[in-house]
């Protein structure tokens, strides 16, 4: 293989080719499988909305309609027949990927779409009349054979164009070879293999050109093509058609049988896709005659920037990070556009200037250094304006700061060249080189937009990964919080159950005179435990709603389970209106927890637990959620005390209500929450203000 014709399978290999979908992949094997059904056939068609569409409105056309208009999927299938269909899925098929080729191409496509399904037409009918069991197959690369076409449109569009209309012939290929250094069969056949389809379908591709005593022995699908080829420009009274048919070992008569016909086929398909091919001229045959010297230099140039874009392109996708991708251009730079040293320039927004992120230099003293982007500085006009900038001597550059960097790099001539995208400026690069280096490059303007254009592809990638990384990191964290939400709720009722009882032991130790020692320790690790899981669910930071008529309810019925002696009234004087809050329910649930808890403790056994939602307070601008918790017991000898404080502030006089509620005060702290307490004869009310999620009514 030559390097140039190397070079060109490289670009096809990085170039924007179309993928041919799975679903169409399968269609083609099963319109090839006999044994396949018309409901097996339907269900996959019904995948591919495009081909659903075009089989119903070719089954819904007066062609096939007996009974009425708009029948079924299966329906349709089964009045058109299982060849009529095998045949327009692979015409579908196909046609949607050459218009996936041909779609930056103003061409007009109609000789090419003749040419194509006259000859899957001729290796459809020959197939059986030479020993080939597979004519869907044999269609099919018919219908193939001439893709390569499409495929060089895209490596040069300009210069191929002018071949693209010539015959299909050994001419052709001997001007293609000339001018790309290779033939429109070999890049079909390298695209067929791209997409996986069937390797005979390949080589048969890529031989319908060859020279016919070197096929004599090559597969039979590869001589069905090739006579297919040759016979789509012969029509009935073609003396040619004899010939052929004795080269290839078939009577008269069989040639002429496999050619009835095609006419009126090809036109059917034709008029299938849309496309009308009635008024086509004859392509005449044309002398093997080779392009001008000076067209193919400006070919091998144009061959050369897409080699040049596909390494770039392949060079800049392994980068994995920013920074990785910025010294990747400088490297690229000195390599490809052979500039002796380079800087690149990125830009920052909010400052509105260049700062120097990567450099080929040995020392790095350059690093970090910035330009300020005025207006009136060459950098700026070269990010501005999008070109680049040719420098050849250090009075062109109006700023210190330019000319002190043109210094510091050092050489006579230098060169700016803008990084940008449709929608913004990222950087510049800034890089030296010779006189006779600067007169070369200024001929390679197509190299440089090249190099820029497969570093923006390749940013543009590591941000749209970096997205998706950030997203997934999302559904991680997201993840743990609902894990960690449940195993709190899950450890809320034990921890609670083990504090109840250990705090009943704590009396009875205290009662016979025990050391509590033992008790105490167990108390702290537990408040521990509770901590830890409270750190575990809300993380600093995070911001959670919380509806109190709903979570309440449920902390209620965990204690009515565990003390069902005990009495727990809810009042609801603000019935139908919001009580979200700003706080994690596990956090509210944990201060409920010990709160229910200290008066289960207190009360005595006819002694009732009454919780009262209050509604909407504002406080010092603030709005609140109130909440009441508090216990009522006859007799009972309380301390009073009056008055509404802060956490911070708040500090109940008894120790042993202090040690309880410790834990309560830290966690309201943490969603800066406020409490007041009320004691009397009858018992303690605890008033709750939670920061409320409902923003204040404007008043009017």
């Amino acid at each position: 293989m030559s390097v140039i014709e190397h070079h060109i399978l490289n670009k096809l290999s990085a170039t924007r080719l179309p993928t041919i979908s799975q679903v169409l992949v399968k269609l083609l094997s099963l319109c090839q499988d006999d044994r396949a059904s018309i409901t097996e056939l339907a269900k996959l068609i019904w995948q591919e909305p495009t081909m659903a569409q075009k089989i119903l409105s070719v089954a819904n056309s007066s062609a096939y309609i007996h009974t009425g208009p708009h029948v079924r999927l299966e329906t349709g299938l089964i009045a058109m027949g299982t060849d009529m269909v095998r045949m327009l899925v692979i015409n579908e098929s196909i046609f949607q990927n050459f218009r996936g080729l041909s779609r930056n191409v103003r061409l007009d496509l109609r000789a090419f779409w003749h040419h194509s399904l006259t000859t899957a037409m001729i290796a459809y009918n020959a197939a059986k009349h030479m020993g080939y069991d597979h004519d869907d197959n044999a269609y099919l690369a018919g219908l193939m054979h001439d893709i390569g076409r499409l495929a060089l449109m895209t490596v040069a569009p300009e210069k191929y164009a002018s071949l693209f209309y010539r015959r299909d012939d050994e001419a052709l290929c001997i001007q293609e070879s000339h001018s790309l250094g290779l033939t429109h069969a070999m890049a079909g056949a390298w695209l067929v293999r791209y997409w996986k389809l069937d390797p005979a379908i390949a080589e048969s591709i890529e031989l319908h050109h060859e020279p016919f005593d070197r096929i004599t022995d090559a597969p039979t699908l590869v001589r069905v093509v090739h006579l297919a080829n040759q016979l789509a420009y012969c029509d009935e009274e073609n003396p040619m058609i004899e010939a052929l048919a004795a080269r290839y070992g078939l009577e008269l008569s069989t040639a002429l049988e496999i050619m009835s016909n095609v006419r009126e086929h090809v036109q059917k398909s034709a008029d299938y896709l849309g496309i009308d091919i009635s008024d086509i001229e004859p392509v005449p045959e044309e002398p093997a005659s080779l392009p001008p010297l000076a067209d193919q230099a400006d070919m091998n140039q144009e061959i050369l920037s897409l080699l040049n874009s596909a390494e770039f392109g392949r060079f800049f996708i392994r980068q994995t990070s920013q920074t990785h991708l910025q010294n990747a251009a400088i490297l690229a730079a000195c390599n490809i556009l052979k500039l002796n040293h380079a800087l690149l320039f990125w830009h920052s927004p909010a400052e509105d200037k260049y700062s120097c992120v990567a450099t080929d230099t040995p020392s790095h003293k350059l690093l970090g250094i910035s330009v300020p982007a005025h207006d009136s500085s060459v950098l700026r006009e070269t990010a501005t304006n999008r070109q680049p900038a040719f420098i050849s001597s250090i009075d062109e550059l109006t700023m210190a700061a330019e000319k002190n960097l043109a210094l510091l790099i050092g050489d006579t001539h230098w060169v700016m060249i803008p990084v940008s995208d449709a929608s913004r400026s990222l950087g510049v690069l800034f890089g030296s080189l010779s006189h006779e280096q600067l007169d070369t490059l200024k001929q390679q303007k197509w190299l440089i937009k090249n190099f820029v254009e497969q570093f923006i592809l390749a940013w543009h990638r590591l941000q749209e990964t970096k997205k998706h990384i950030q997203q997934e990191v999302m559904l991680v964290e997201e993840k743990y919080r609902h894990l960690s939400r449940a195993s709190s709720r899950e450890a809320d009722s034990p921890v609670a159950i083990v504090r109840n009882y250990l705090h009943v032991l704590n009396q009875k130790l205290e009662k016979q005179g025990s050391q509590q020692n033992a008790t105490t320790v167990l108390k702290e690790e537990i408040t521990r435990l509770e901590q830890i899981i409270h750190d575990m669910v809300a993380p600093s930071g995070e911001t959670a709603v919380t509806d109190l008529a709903t979570l309440v309810p449920g902390v209620i019925q965990q204690f009515r389970d565990a003390h069902p002696a005990v009495i727990i009234t809810e009042h609801r004087p603000d019935a139908g209106k919001t009580s979200l809050v700003r706080a994690p329910d596990n956090l509210l649930k944990q201060i409920l927890v010990n709160l229910l808890r200290n008066a289960v403790i207190a009360i005595k056994d006819d002694g009732e637990i009454i919780i009262t939602y209050e509604g909407h307070k504002e406080r010092d601008g603030t709005l609140y959620y109130a909440l009441k918790v508090g216990y009522r017991e006859s007799g009972m000898p309380v301390q009073r005390t009056k008055g509404r404080h802060p956490l911070q502030n708040a500090a109940l006089k008894k120790q042993q209500e202090e040690q309880d509620m410790g834990i309560v005060y830290s966690l309201l702290n943490q969603i800066h929450a406020l409490i007041g307490s009320h004691s009397d004869i009858n018992g303690t009310i605890f008033d709750i203000l939670i920061p409320a999620y409902a923003p204040l009514t404007p008043k009017i």
